[in-house]
């Protein structure tokens, strides 16, 4: 008898048994161990019939529970008692590739002995079909997901926080759950990261701002392919000691011919390159430049009905402005001359002098009143010419210091840079914002000034030591007339935004978590109608 079959059947079992298509094994009831082999099994594994008599369920398994020899073992020991077992299984070939079967194991009688038969059949194009079809039903739920956010009432930061959020967390594509989205900066050409999952804190401070062509993401967006990197390599140029091992996948967002930003998604370590991953972030990626376009265009379209607005208002206050210039400026001179006179005339220790005094301060900031008005309505034409901005900014550092409310305030102006615009506008911006950063810090702080030269813009950014804007009123700061001082104006940041868009720039702010405020104003290298002289 041969594995408890008589020998006389022996060669119309072993005809039988390597015809099978499936591969076959015979166990040993009691031990587990394996007798009997057919001829399939030793195509499926990569093993002769004599070396598979020596390995155990282990060396066939990927020994990853729930796949291991243990668990084998309990499956076998189920099946002796009397139980059929169907299971699929994680297994493992002679070359260590790994592949899915599906076992059928029960207790059999070979020439009057107790056998266990396995039955294994090779179910990997099963196991890739299934996961295919729930790779795409995760990927269109995501993109569903996607496609309603769309819909709702969200200004394109929220919606970008909350796509890059629903892509960190989908069941599929498997990820760290952290991440960035970056988008252009139409004036300096760089990344600038508009959303962030799980980012460290060393990372947002130095990503905070990516040339194109730098570091992963910024190579995505120079050469308009999606980048995978399955670790830290040469290609991280943004880095710092004690960095977490991870992988990325770097997806630009294209619209057109328009390079609108980029898709950072964190990995981890050694995950493998995979195609159908790299379809659905593709994807993912187009959905979200298309829905960037509309909301870029929804907020053009808002922005272009408040700006016809503001200046249906600014016509009617400039011919106001013209009436006040007229009838109260001009007579107010009057006054304060005649006032002057009087005052002449009193007794210098009187008590009548420290009322004349008094008048004349109230005249003089009435008259004040009046040219921040004149000039928040009517603007001066920008006469633009090369100024370097670092001594732009000392000078009016300079000029700031003699303020009593500022006397005590540590300026300090780094960086260089040289542009064309109009030197007497553009000081009274800096001298709003310095006067502003001042009354931030209570006259004791330190007003920090940093002056930077992009590729397409100047940046030019001033930050206090204050406590920060309150949140309640951030949306009101540029308005007209609005202000938090007893006797302010309401007019300096306004005229400083004013002044700073009639040199096609733009300016805006933030107050980190830390305290204080950073106002951030970007003005073209090169204005309309001039010439780089």
């Amino acid at each position: 008898m041969t594995n408890g079959i008589p020998r006389h059947a022996d060669a119309d079992y072993r005809v039988i048994f390597d015809t099978a298509n499936d591969a076959i094994f015979i166990h040993d009831a009691a031990t587990g161990a394996i007798l009997d082999v057919n001829r399939k099994m030793s195509e499926m594994y990569g093993y002769a019939r004599d070396e598979a008599l020596r390995l155990t369920v282990e060396d066939l398994s990927a020994g990853t529970a729930p796949h291991t020899q243990a668990r084998a073992l309990e499956l076998a020991g189920e099946a002796a008692a009397g139980t059929p077992q169907l299971f699929e299984w994680l297994a493992k070939d002679r070359d260590g590739r790994l592949f899915w079967v599906e076992v059928n194991l029960k207790r059999v009688v070979i020439g009057e002995r107790d056998r266990l038969l396995a039955i294994v059949r090779d179910i990997s194009e099963r196991k890739r079909a299934d996961q295919q079809i729930r790779e795409g039903h995760e990927s269109q739920k995501t993109l569903n997901a996607l496609l309603r956010l769309a819909l709702e009432d969200l200004s394109l930061e929220e919606l970008l926080q909350r796509a890059l959020t629903l892509v960190l967390h989908s069941a599929w594509p498997v990820t760290q759950g952290v991440g960035a989205v970056f988008l252009v900066d139409d004036n300096s050409g760089e990344l600038v990261l508009a959303a962030h999952n799980g980012i460290d804190r060393h990372i947002l401070e130095r990503c905070a701002r990516v040339p194109v062509g730098q570091c992963l993401c910024g190579r995505a967006a120079a050469s308009g392919q999606m980048l995978y990197c399955g670790g830290i390599d040469e290609r991280h140029e943004i880095t710092y000691p004690g960095i977490s091992p991870h992988g990325h996948y770097c997806i630009p967002i294209v619209a057109g011919e328009a390079m609108l930003g980029v898709l950072n998604v964190y990995l981890v370590a050694g995950h493998p390159q995979d195609i159908a991953e790299e379809e659905f972030f593709g994807s993912f990626a187009s959905t979200l430049a298309g829905i960037i376009v509309r909301k870029r265009a929804e907020q053009s379209l808002r922005a272009a009905d408040e700006q016809l607005h503001e200046q249906a208002t600014l016509v009617k206050l400039g011919q106001m402005a013209a009436v006040v210039a007229h009838e109260v400026r001009n007579p107010l001179a009057g006054v304060r001359g005649a006032i002057q006179v009087i005052g002449r005339r009193l007794p210098l220790e009187g008590k009548d002098a420290a009322v004349i005094g008094e008048i004349m301060a109230r005249l003089d900031a009435l008259d004040e009143l009046m040219k921040d008005l004149l000039l928040f309505a009517r603007p001066p034409q920008v006469r633009p010419v090369r100024v370097d901005l670092t001594a732009l900014a000392n000078e009016t550092v300079a000029l700031v210091s003699r303020d009593p409310t500022a006397r005590d305030v540590r300026f300090e102006v780094e960086g260089a840079a040289q542009t064309i615009l109009d030197p007497q506008l553009f000081r009274i911006v800096l001298l709003n914002l310095y006067l502003n950063a001042a009354h931030a810090t209570h006259g004791g702080g330190i007003v920090r000034t940093v002056i930077a030269l992009g590729d397409r813009a100047c940046r030019i950014t001033v930050a206090d030591s204050g406590a920060g804007i309150p949140p309640d009123i951030r949306d009101r700061i540029f308005a007209p007339f609005f202000t938090t001082k007893a006797r302010g104006t309401g007019l300096g940041l306004s005229t400083a935004k004013r002044l700073v868009e009639s040199h096609q720039g733009r300016i805006s702010f933030e107050c980190p978590p830390g305290g204080g405020t950073i106002f951030t104003i970007e003005v073209p290298r090169e204005q309309a109608g001039t010439k780089n002289a």
